[in-house]
């Protein structure tokens, strides 16, 4: 089926004005997300709505349901693809499972969703070494979208793809169709996998487990947030964590360069892995 596309682009002062419209009309701060990703994901809706000015656009956010869940899933954009960077599943399983269980139960969150490939190769790697029945999971995120999308459980031909090279490096035992099923021709992960994840819809500030974790994966997130947005973050998942408890970011995410005085302390530096202080 050919896809459908226009020719749009959004001035500076046109996106500022859909921004405002946002706010006003889904009480989003939107602004506190990266320009140039947002900007993109702006004009991708529009093209997929066939809408080619940004005047209608903004009178769609007021109005239209389903262009106000689209704006809500994709104010992040995540990697289409399960364990991704290998090594830092490995030192989840190898040292830090181990680690959390030595105490007792295993207490995750993972805050912004998004398109749920690090919440699947969690499910897929706690079922693969049978410690399932000992981890609590929660995952939360704004968009009804990406929650809808997770509890389906498919798995599109890109993430199959991309997920091959990164299942070998991880362990060459997981097989996925050990996990998985077919129907319709689609993949989806097995039901059973996704049975009692708990689900939250809502801002990542207006939300939390209803249990303090020791454990959040938020991979790839921050690099998405203005600064304030950023140190907000780093505030709240602080807040709603145990001493102890490990926080595990992006490679690429290096929260050392922010306010983290008796909240967190770097523990693996190459994965970007911190512990937080028990102060």
């Amino acid at each position: 089926m050919k896809t459908y596309t226009m020719d749009i682009s959004l001035t500076i002062l046109q996106y500022k004005e859909i921004l405002k419209a946002i706010k006003k009309h889904l009480g989003i701060d939107v602004s506190e997300y990266v320009v140039s990703s947002l900007r993109y994901n702006m004009v991708n809706i529009m093209n997929k709505m066939h809408i080619n000015k940004h005047t209608e656009f903004i009178k769609a956010i007021a109005t239209d349901t389903i262009i106000k869940e689209q704006i809500l899933s994709c104010l992040i954009c995540e990697s289409v693809s399960l364990f991704r960077e290998p090594s830092l599943w490995k030192i989840l399983k190898t040292t830090i499972l181990d680690k959390i269980l030595e105490k007792g139960q295993i207490n995750i969150w993972l805050p912004e969703l998004n398109k749920a490939t690090d919440l699947l190769s969690l499910l897929i790697l706690l079922n693969h070494y049978n410690i399932r029945d000992k981890a609590i999971i929660t995952v939360s995120d704004i968009s009804s979208i990406n929650i809808e999308n997770s509890i389906n459980g498919e798995l599109t031909r890109e993430i199959l793809t991309n997920s091959i090279i990164n299942l070998e490096h991880f362990d060459p035992n997981i097989d996925l169709k050990d996990y998985t099923y077919q129907e319709n021709n689609t993949t989806y992960i097995n039901k059973e996998i996704l049975e009692g994840v708990y689900y939250l819809k809502g801002d990542f500030f207006d939300v939390k487990p209803s249990y303090a974790s020791n454990l959040v994966i938020f991979r790839n997130k921050l690099i998405y947030y203005n600064h304030h947005r950023e140190q907000k973050a780093i505030n709240y998942i602080h807040k709603n964590m145990v001493g102890g408890g490990f926080l595990i970011t992006g490679s690429k995410e290096n929260i050392e360069t922010f306010d983290i005085d008796k909240k967190f302390t770097i523990y693996n530096s190459e994965e970007q892995i911190y512990k937080r202080d028990y102060e």
